[in-house]
């Protein structure tokens, strides 16, 4: 489980910043002529379209697609192998009919464009990013292995199947953005929903193994069921809504709220072991107590399991007007440490609660905190006592119409692991904090929001740390990375 977690606020960091399509400095291209040799910035202006590919590239390539240009890629977009790149930036069209990107030298910008690929796109490395206000039309879609894609606008497509399964690949759906899905929706691998999917069915890997796809947006499910297979997750801080759930042996719905008229096949033996971090199901009558039943074929009252949240009436309730960017623990001293929380975009919110449980179920408030009384977008709560036994927190985040919405929960006690703290953010200057609580030796990794290395480093022996950014390029911002041993943490720091 600490993997997963570890792994989907790995997922959340990549939000990719899309370089304009026009530059006054390059190779007008038209026709359908091979360029060999090239290096350097190539232009499709408006009213031109190209067919051609570039053969035994000698260097970076920079290919920008102007507002009514359009590209006619053929299946081989010509051999890219480091130290050779290709950097397509289009606001044009650009048309496949079949894609496979294989390496890591790719990346593909439709910033305000239309991406189509007529039969099949396979992407098992590079990096592929569909802007706010670009569409892409496609037929079938795999991502898998090292594949790196950002959807902020419109993907349609017939299946889109999701197999990452490198530690840096993701495949992220935007806040304000939409896929359309006719057939299946296949996801095993890293990636994270914040908008809205729509597809007609879906179903988790046949592999035994975590399916690390997070959702915090909407999952809609027209004419079907959601399977989720063995040893599976449906991680769920937003919301799904399906005819049935059916989920077999060792599979988990782990939080948020499910909708439909029936949840089966769930583990006889134990069957509580199917719900962590306070799922809650609701019918789509918003009266019906939804179908619960075991593997057997048992009805099943899972109002006995802790991670059981309940019934609920309405399960799909629109957003509060706050990002809630972290919320952790931190250790004050050997005995005694505290909870903080950083957010922003807070617009008709009132305050929050936070809250403690002995078992994860049953919760008390014990501190509230007014959004008037910081000017920082930050919180720390007062300082608790270690313990033997875990204790749960949470927060309760209040709209000024009393509409409410609950954070992940954190647990904190027992085997108590090292923390991390990386700090300010938004980042306020040139230089950022490390706090660490031990000095075990750590790579420290920073990446740009398309997902560049653009420094990394071994501090040993160091129990604060300065790191020095203004050698860096960082745009909107940048993810930091800490592996120390088997464990890493990841960090988003948006730039002010």
């Amino acid at each position: 489980m600490k993997s997963l977690l570890i792994l989907l606020v790995l997922c959340l960091s990549f939000n990719p910043t899309i370089s304009q399509c026009t530059t006054s400095n390059c190779v007008t291209l038209n026709g359908n002529n091979t360029i060999n040799n090239g290096s350097g910035n190539y232009c499709i202006p408006n009213g031109s379209t190209w067919g051609g590919i570039f053969q035994n590239p000698n260097g970076t390539i920079n290919l920008y697609i102007e507002a009514g240009g359009t590209f006619n890629a053929s299946n081989n977009l010509g051999n890219f192998n480091s130290p050779n790149q290709l950097i397509v930036n289009s606001c044009g069209t650009i048309n496949f009919n079949n894609l496979n990107l294989n390496s890591s030298q790719y990346i593909i910008n439709i910033n305000q464009g239309t991406l189509n690929t007529q039969n099949n796109i396979n992407i098992t490395n590079g990096e592929l990013n569909i802007g706010a206000s670009s569409t892409w039309n496609a037929a079938n879609v795999k991502s898998q292995s090292n594949a790196k894609i950002s959807i902020e606008g419109t993907l349609n497509t017939s299946n889109l199947e999701i197999n990452n399964e490198h530690s840096e690949s993701y495949f992220n759906i935007g806040n304000n953005s939409t896929v359309n899905i006719s057939g299946q929706f296949y996801p095993h691998g890293i990636g994270m929903n914040n908008g809205i999917i729509n597809t007609n069915t879906m179903i988790t890997s046949t592999k035994s193994g975590t399916t690390i796809f997070s959702n915090t947006g909407e999952i809609l499910v027209s004419n079907s069921n959601v399977e989720i297979r063995s040893a599976n997750y449906l991680n769920n801080n937003g919301y799904y809504k399906a005819e049935t759930f059916s989920i077999a042996a060792q599979g988990k719905f782990v939080g948020g709220n499910f909708e439909a008229t029936a949840f089966s096949g769930i583990d006889q033996n134990n069957p509580c072991s199917s719900f962590t971090n306070q799922v809650t199901f609701c019918h789509p009558d918003g009266n019906t107590i939804p179908m619960v039943t075991l593997s057997n074929g048992n009805a099943f009252d899972p109002t006995i399991c802790s991670g059981f949240g309940g019934f609920n009436v309405g399960c799909a309730l629109p957003p509060l007007p706050i990002t809630l960017l972290s919320f952790d623990s931190r250790k004050v001293n050997n005995t005694h440490y505290n909870l903080f929380w950083q957010f922003s975009d807070a617009l008709d919110f009132s305050h929050f609660e936070l809250q403690q449980s002995e078992d994860a179920s049953n919760w008390k408030t014990i501190e509230t905190h007014f959004i008037r009384e910081t000017v920082d977008g930050m919180f720390n709560s007062d300082e608790y006592q270690y313990s033997l036994e875990y204790k749960y927190y949470r927060l309760k985040m209040i709209d000024l119409d009393n509409t409410s919405e609950f954070s992940n929960i954190l647990s904190v006690g027992g085997k108590k692991s090292a923390t991390v703290n990386v700090f300010p953010n938004p980042i306020q200057s040139d230089i950022i904090y490390i706090e660490k609580e031990n000095t075990e030796p750590y790579i420290l990794k920073i990446f740009n929001f398309t997902g560049t290395l653009l420094s990394q480093s071994v501090e040993e022996g160091k129990l604060n740390y300065t790191k020095d950014l203004s050698s860096l390029t960082i745009g909107n911002g940048i993810i930091v990375q800490i592996i120390s041993g088997n464990d890493t943490k990841v960090f988003k720091l948006i730039s002010n």
